[in-house]
């Protein structure tokens, strides 16, 4: 899967407007306008709906891959187009990619930045209150408003280089793609 090209910025602009831009960052482009490149980029892509789990416990078992990686993910909405764009992994900090997406799945108050900013927006744009009482409820606005997940491995958590360069992509990725519940 690759992102929707009708978004705000394409890929020959991004690289036209950004020329000093490393090989590994113009690969990553690259790889999410679903081209092949020289360098390897660690991308997959999952449906939501597998993961989580509205009456219960979500099934994090399909991130396993994901613990102690350092990265970047991609919510999508259904047209592919990102909506919200998060980094797992911060110079000593410890939360590895999986540990990252279970807080964001499980949707409590203070670790789903995810939910509270779909809430939020949602809520602004609607001009009413999105319901959001129970945990059910705030599973299924994560599957309606970002149903799709691609995740950039980028390395190691406990690697400094490996942990700035996920921090990087996470800003480039934000600017770039101006998604709608990043605040």
């Amino acid at each position: 899967m690759s992102i929707n090209k009708k978004i705000i910025i394409s890929k020959e602009q991004i690289l036209e407007k950004y020329l000093n831009l490393d090989d590994y960052f113009k690969s990553v482009i690259a790889t999410l306008y679903g081209e092949e490149t020289t360098l390897t980029v660690k991308m997959k892509c999952f449906e939501c709906k597998n993961i989580v789990n509205k009456e219960g416990d979500n099934d994090i078992k399909i991130l396993e891959e994901y613990q102690n990686k350092t990265g970047v993910y991609i919510f999508l909405d259904n047209d592919n187009i990102p909506v919200y764009i998060g980094l797992a992994g911060k110079v000593g900090g410890s939360h590895d990619i999986k540990q990252r997406l279970q807080k964001q799945f499980n949707c409590n108050g203070t670790n789903s930045t995810l939910y509270k900013n779909i809430e939020e927006i949602e809520n602004i744009l609607q001009n009413s209150s999105v319901p959001s009482e129970s945990m059910a409820d705030k599973k299924e606005l994560i599957l309606e408003f970002a149903p799709k997940l691609l995740v950039i491995e980028v390395g190691e958590l406990n690697i400094n280089g490996d942990v700035l360069r996920a921090q990087s992509l996470e800003t480039l990725l934000i600017s770039l793609f101006n998604s709608k519940y990043n605040k």
